[in-house]
């Protein structure tokens, strides 16, 4: 089973990949009939906001939480409040 945000935590912080290289192995790592992901709608959604300039695990997390419903997320992540400014809030 892959993993995407793991995954991607290690090309970019160990390899120094771009978001771009990220998000385009995750594309075609999509189109590998023999892999598994942790939810591959959810890599789908969130490699639309990586195109755009979000960090990877930020895409899946916003996801996650859109998809469970929430309106918002407390958060410290400047990054995360950055793109996804409607959903992540930070705690006051």
């Amino acid at each position: 089973m892959v993993f995407p945000s793991t995954l991607g935590w290690v090309l970019s912080g160990l390899y120094g990949w771009t978001r771009d290289e990220i998000a385009e192995t995750f594309a075609r790592l999509l189109t590998v009939h023999n892999l598994v992901f942790e939810d591959e709608g959810r890599v789908r959604y969130a490699l639309k906001s990586v195109r755009a300039g979000a960090d990877l695990a930020d895409a899946l997390i916003a996801a996650m939480v859109q998809e469970r419903g929430c309106k918002n997320l407390a958060t410290f992540d400047k990054g995360l409040i950055k793109h996804y400014p409607k959903l992540a809030v930070a705690p006051k």
